[in-house]
């Protein structure tokens, strides 16, 4: 089917479209709201600004897809193939993602609030200043994502796989964290402020001048982690694991470290739970 023929069919009132053969269809600017792909081949398709709100791309392959601008507010793209698509800046409100395998897609300042991405595979994808307030992403394989200056308030990312992740200057204000594996991952500047990180893996970040403010570390490890500056006031680090982790110059200032493990950490210059300063 080409575009033409498609159109058509829509302003004749249909929405169904299942299974569609749609390969590199030019569709850019195109209102297609309430239209049902599921499962259609959609492979290299220029969608590009059209309205998509509350279309079904259940199952549907959107690999190599151009999607930038697009409307998908409130559509279903679960277990949808999006390898390498173009989504920057599209409109994702609400979307449900779950299980879509999306590795190497760019989603660069893309809205995101409130979608549903749990258990999704968007390893090496491009986040960069997108919005994913209250998105959910839990159990979702994120290795080597870039989510730079992010939003990510409320995001709940329990036991998501975040290695080697770029979180940096990221607002994780209030994220549950609980059971997250962040080995490797860059969080410089990021705020962490009252985050849950409850269980959470830490060995080798880098938390350099983040802010934590009220976060919850307990049972966290965080072996050789970089915490030079970091702001742990009024943290929770009961039986966290610090084993060598460099807190160079990091407030500590009312945190509650009870069964804290801290073999050969460096604290020079770090302010402890008391209001000291460590030599």
């Amino acid at each position: 089917m080409n575009a033409a023929e498609l159109l058509k069919r829509y302003a004749d009132g249909e929405r169904n479209f299942n299974n569609e053969k749609l390969h590199g269809v030019r569709l850019a600017g195109a209102d297609l709201r309430d239209a049902n792909f599921r499962g259609a081949i959609l492979t290299d398709a220029d969608l590009s600004r059209a309205n998509l709100s509350n279309a079904v791309f259940r199952e549907a392959n959107l690999s190599g897809a151009m999607l930038g601008g697009a409307n998908l507010q409130a559509a279903i793209l679960i277990t949808a193939n999006l390898i390498s698509a173009n989504l920057i800046e599209a409109n994702l409100e609400g979307a449900g993602l779950r299980g879509v395998i999306s590795s190497e897609a760019n989603l660069h300042r893309a809205n995101l609030r409130h979608a549903n991405l749990g258990e999704s595979n968007f390893s090496g994808a491009n986040f960069d200043d997108a919005n994913l307030t209250d998105a959910v992403l839990n159990r979702a394989k994120l290795v080597e994502v870039s989510f730079a200056r992010a939003n990510l308030t409320n995001a709940n990312l329990t036991n998501a796989l975040m290695t080697g992740c770029n979180l940096q200057k990221a607002n994780l204000t209030n994220a549950i964290l609980t059971g997250v594996n962040l080995q490797d991952a860059n969080l410089r500047e990021a705020d962490l402020s009252h985050a849950n990180l409850i269980n959470a893996s830490l060995p080798k970040a880098d938390l350099s001048y983040a802010k934590l403010r009220g976060a919850n570390l307990s049972w966290a490890s965080l072996q050789n982690a970089i915490l030079v500056e970091a702001n742990f006031y009024r943290v929770n680090l009961h039986w966290a694991n610090l084993t060598r982790a460099d807190l160079t110059r990091a407030n500590l200032l009312n945190a509650d470290m009870e069964r804290l493990t801290m073999r050969d950490a460096i604290l020079t210059g770090a302010m402890m739970p008391d209001g000291t300063i460590h030599e």
